[in-house]
């Protein structure tokens, strides 16, 4: 039985304009509600317990709710969505969105301050509302939770892309979230995909600094009680913190592109295939387990910052 987590990218909308975003939202295509149905219970026929909603700001879909509400329906045990977290900043959404099944929330910040956090997401509001929708959410799963057995592990997790603009920003960033009580802290690095690529300079900052940046910030999060994790880092720029890089979680993942076409991304979510190894990786000891460094990073900014883990 197939038991991987279904991914569901069901719309290309979003309030954002980050940065560092690996697509670029300016065509919006619906995808509709009838074929995400039809997915859901395709996976689940083949043992999936876990859906996640994505696809640049999933919360934006007018039957969200009712997309959570079937996947309960069907028996999925995990319902998450991967979000801005602006939505929520609406108690009575977020309270629908819960007591309807969700009961795992990714959202995106990436500063601790609304200037900051405007600075890379492009809106003024974003800081706020996300703070209010992380409120409301920890409110609504307390309250759920003590009537619902569904809900009695929900989780609220925090994804933190490091940019040129809060690479030297961590520590702050994340206490702040630390201080909200977030379950789990992830540390991001930026991909140079989409708006990514085209903000380079602004969006991708050196690749050595920001794995630096991130394991400290990582280290101080788990001080403080906080769970972190660096994710998408190549190890040689992890230093002494590879015990805190985060796994990738296999899964199967259908989005429905521009064009209005569905795609099955297997293959294509293996990241490996956008990236590259050269002549540092050569002599590296963790050569055989590493993905390697994003081919356009390399292609802009060279090997220099690569330095092969010396082998025992």
């Amino acid at each position: 039985m197939n038991r991987r987590p279904l991914e569901l990218a069901i719309g290309q909308s979003c309030q954002d304009r980050c940065v560092f975003c690996s697509d670029v939202p300016d065509i919006e295509v619906v995808v509709p509600a009838e074929q995400l149905r039809a997915r859901m219970i395709e996976a689940r026929a083949l043992g999936a317990t876990a859906v996640e909603f994505s696809g640049l700001e999933p919360t934006l879909r007018a039957d969200f709710v009712d997309l959570v509400r079937e996947a309960r329906h069907l028996g999925y045990q995990r319902i998450q969505v991967i979000t801005n977290g602006r939505r929520f900043a609406d108690r009575e959404f977020a309270r629908a969105a819960v007591q309807a099944g969700l009961n795992s929330v990714l959202v995106s910040i990436h500063g601790d301050s609304a200037a900051l956090e405007a600075s890379i997401v492009g809106t003024e509001q974003s800081w706020t509302e996300k703070r209010a929708g992380i409120e409301n959410l920890q409110a609504a799963f307390l309250a759920t939770r003590i009537s619902s057995k569904h809900h009695a592990f929900a989780i609220l997790e925090t994804n933190v892309v490091v940019t040129s603009a809060n690479v030297d920003h961590l520590d702050p960033v994340v206490s702040f979230l630390a201080g909200l009580g977030i379950a789990r802290i992830n540390l991001y690095a930026a991909r140079p995909f989409g708006w990514g690529n085209r903000n380079f300079d602004a969006a991708i900052p050196p690749i050595a600094a920001a794995g630096t940046a991130a394991v400290a910030a990582a280290r101080r999060a788990r001080k403080m009680g906080t769970p972190a994790f660096v994710c998408d880092f190549p190890p040689c720029v992890l230093g002494d913190g590879a015990d805190l890089a985060g796994s990738p979680e296999d899964k199967e993942v259908i989005a429905v592109l521009k064009s209005g076409k569905e795609q099955r991304l297997e293959g294509l979510t293996k990241k490996a295939i956008h990236k590259t190894k050269g002549a540092p990786c050569e002599t590296c000891a963790v050569e055989p387990a590493c993905e390697g460094v994003y081919r356009e990073y390399v292609r802009r900014r060279g090997w220099s910052e690569i330095r092969a883990i010396p082998r025992a």
